[in-house]
């Protein structure tokens, strides 16, 4: 800002203030305003008020160290040094050993700044805030080994081995000795367990960069009972993929500690582990909700790890459980509910009779909370029927559920897409004004866009092949999945439809026959959607092969450079490039 400009905007804030100077004091009120442009970042306007402060309050400390702070805000050093000495004499000896040093780094006598502050310090051994003071000058300028001398000596002054132990482990860890920073991290949250999340962060960065180091970790912590030191040992056993020995390390921690790790290798998928962890987390909790809770987390780990039968223990255990039964308790859980829903779920993977599954959905019902609870469950059963082909009586239940709501309601709107597919299953021109029906009630809904999907997919499908479809779809939402795609596969016909071809793919995918899902991915498609889904399908297939990746998006992008898909694909390409580059 030119500098006459300062000087005017300057003037007009004194002139504004004039009728206020009868009730406040003028300096006070410029230097308020001060910092308000100081939080501006409006440094050379800050300057301009000081100097004017200056004409007329030289003598005063708080103007002083003002002027001066606005200087090196500035850049301008020498004129800082200037005042300080000048007014050297109204400075406390700590403020002024911190600006002459400050003063003394800037300028780059590194050598000088150190002398002056140790001189300083030898001077005033009993001054212990002045050591960490003049510490962190060194450590905002990078000078971290004479920071870590002077917290040392502050150390050796005290007789006290702790002092400025995080203080020390942050400059050593920028100074890269990350042993003796691991080590001073150690002493502080050993006396200082509210640091846990911040020195977690700080030791996993370092036994990141070098994971050798988690062998000294270990001796640091191994002897200790301190709960907060064994967490600090585990998590840096996760950050370098140690699992096996994190566990045994979380199995010695708090239950809660144990189960957001357990979470933690879930959500990873590392699933044989976080089965382990649930399972001696449910061995140590006592409250029932919670232990409640931790089965239903194993169940659905053992269910994606398909071992069903395990599971159908859990959950009957957990139905089994009386103390979860208490009025007391009985609605301050989900579980009641869930578990009976996944029984349900369950028997449908493994085939069981209708009356069986319908049994344990009834059962959640009566653990529902309202009515529209109650709605949800009736529309899982009536979903399964229909799937099962049992048209008449899911049309039956589904009459008289939504006889109960008003037209308005979400279970009524939702309501319209289960007629929808009532009707779409049995492919009769009902289903048309349906999703009309659906487009104008719920247009953003889930059920609408799948209502839409269907109804695009099989609109130019012809009779033979739309009914194979709608078979599959139907075979793989009660999870019968093999069974759809063998369906699929035993006509070749089936497979010249594209869509079928590519449900296929999907089926084979999820049953882990990666190597068919690749051939069916790798055809030809026609569909321009299909062809970039496809694509895309076939890369994730073979991202573990960098090569074999870069390839299929490189032929893609080289074929179709247009295409919708292409500006996502370019992407996910410049993403594995810039991962290989050193």
């Amino acid at each position: 800002m030119n500098k006459k400009l300062n000087l005017l905007l300057v003037s007009i804030l004194m002139l504004s203030s004039t009728l206020l100077l009868a009730q406040y004091n003028r300096k006070q009120l410029l230097l308020e305003q001060a910092n308000n442009l100081r939080r501006m970042r409006d440094y050379n306007l800050v300057l301009d008020i000081y100097e004017v402060l200056m004409r007329d309050y030289s003598d005063d400390l708080e103007v002083v160290d003002g002027y001066i702070m606005a200087l090196l805000n500035l850049e301008r050093t020498d004129e800082a040094e200037k005042a300080l000495n000048t007014y050297k004499t109204i400075f406390p000896s700590e403020k002024y050993i911190d600006y002459s040093v400050q003063i003394s780094l800037r300028k780059g006598e590194v050598k000088k700044g150190r002398k002056d502050a140790l001189d300083f310090l030898a001077e005033n051994p009993g001054k212990m805030n002045l050591y960490s003071d003049l510490a962190s000058v060194f450590e905002m300028y990078r000078m971290n080994d004479v920071a870590i001398e002077i917290l040392l000596k502050a150390r050796t002054v005290a007789k006290d081995k702790n002092l400025h132990a995080y203080e020390l482990a942050r400059n050593y860890q920028s100074f890269n000795k990350r042993s003796e920073a691991i080590e001073e991290y150690v002493r502080h949250l050993s006396h200082n367990p509210g640091y846990q999340y911040t020195v977690n962060n700080k030791v996993k960065e370092i036994i990141g960069e070098e994971p050798k180091l988690i062998a000294e970790l270990k001796k640091l912590v191994e002897n200790s009972s301190n709960q907060s030191l064994k967490e600090l040992y585990a998590v840096s056993l996760v950050k370098i993929e140690e699992y096996e020995e994190a566990l045994i390390v979380y199995n010695g921690l708090e239950p809660q500690k144990l189960l957001s790790f357990a979470n933690e290798l879930a959500a990873s998928g590392n699933k044989e582990l976080a089965i382990q962890a649930y399972e001696l987390c449910i061995e140590r909790v006592d409250d029932p909700l919670l232990r409640a809770d931790v089965g239903l987390k194993l169940a659905d780990t053992l269910i994606s790890s398909n071992k069903l039968e395990d599971a159908e223990t859990i959950l009957l255990s957990i139905v089994g459980d009386q103390g979860l039964q208490d009025r007391k308790v009985r609605y301050r859980t989900q579980a009641n509910r869930t578990a009976r829903e996944i029984l349900a779920k369950l028997s449908i993977k493994k085939g069981e009779n209708s009356n069986e599954v319908i049994k344990w959905y009834d059962e959640a019902k009566s653990f529902t909370y309202n009515a529209i609870e109650k709605g949800s469950l009736e529309l899982q059963i009536i979903r399964y029927l229909v799937m099962l082909e049992e048209y008449s009586v899911a049309n039956n239940r589904l009459d008289k559920l939504l006889s109960k709501e008003h037209s308005g309601s979400q279970l009524a709107k939702t309501g319209h897409y289960y007629r929808f597919i009532l009707e779409i299953m049995q492919t009769t021109e009902a289903s048309d004004s349906l999703l009309t029906e659906m487009i104008v009630s719920d247009p953003g809904s889930k059920e609408t866009s799948e209502a839409l999907f269907l109804t695009s997919v099989v609109g130019s499908m012809s009779d033979t092949i739309k009914k194979v479809f709608l078979k599959v779809y139907r075979m793989k939402s009660n999870y019968q999945e093999l069974e759809a795609l063998e369906l699929i596969v035993s006509n070749e016909s089936y497979l010249q439809n594209e869509e079928l071809r590519i449900l296929a793919a999907e089926l084979a995918y999820s049953l882990e026959h990666f190597d068919l899902a690749e051939t069916l991915f790798a055809e030809k498609y026609q569909d321009d959607t299909l062809l970039g889904y496809a694509t895309l399908c076939l890369s994730m297939l073979k991202s573990e092969n960098k090569e074999s990746y870069r390839v299929v998006l490189t032929e893609f992008l080289k074929e179709h450079p247009t295409h919708v898909f292409s500006s996502y694909l370019r992407q996910m390409l410049e993403i594995s490039s810039n991962m290989n580059t050193p």
